[in-house]
């Protein structure tokens, strides 16, 4: 995950929220809509080649960002997936694999947090900066189940 932040911090001094399109995150694996309010992740944020497979991200307004990152989690949870944890900016979710083993998704808020701690920032400003939801795809980690699981 901290690879996924370093490459949406490098972009989000020159990406702008692209417009909505009609496009799902992780399409052919877990197809998720782009929430309401959101917009397709900007061209240039994920990485390109084999990443591009396992990073994706959905912009946010900065004042929704919190209630997008568990709006995605409840909806992964809707198809299978379980929370299995997290703190602050970051939660996962896994699900079982035919194979006994799990595969993750770790959903994380991403914006210029140091901005929102500068007080010469209008909250205007803090209105305009680029926020994103940011996925990770795990195609093997530990399994956490509940101990009524």
């Amino acid at each position: 995950m901290k690879r996924a932040i370093l490459i949406a911090f490098g972009a989000l001094a020159v990406a702008g929220q692209a417009a909505a399109q009609e496009v799902v995150v992780f399409p052919g694996f877990v197809d998720l809509p782009i929430i309401e309010g959101g917009s397709a992740c900007p061209e240039g944020i994920v990485a390109q080649g084999v990443l591009a497979t396992h990073l994706d991200c959905v912009g946010v307004p900065i004042s929704v960002l919190n209630d997008a990152v568990w709006a995605y989690v409840s909806l992964l949870e809707e198809r299978g997936w379980r929370f299995s944890g997290g703190a602050s900016v970051e939660l996962t979710v896994q699900r079982d694999r035919a194979d006994g083993g799990c595969e993750g998704i770790d959903v994380a808020a991403i914006t210029d947090f140091a901005a929102l701690e500068r007080e010469d920032i209008s909250p205007e400003e803090i209105d305009e900066l680029p926020s994103f939801v940011f996925f990770e795809r795990h195609d093997d980690v530990p399994c956490f189940r509940t101990s009524s699981q």
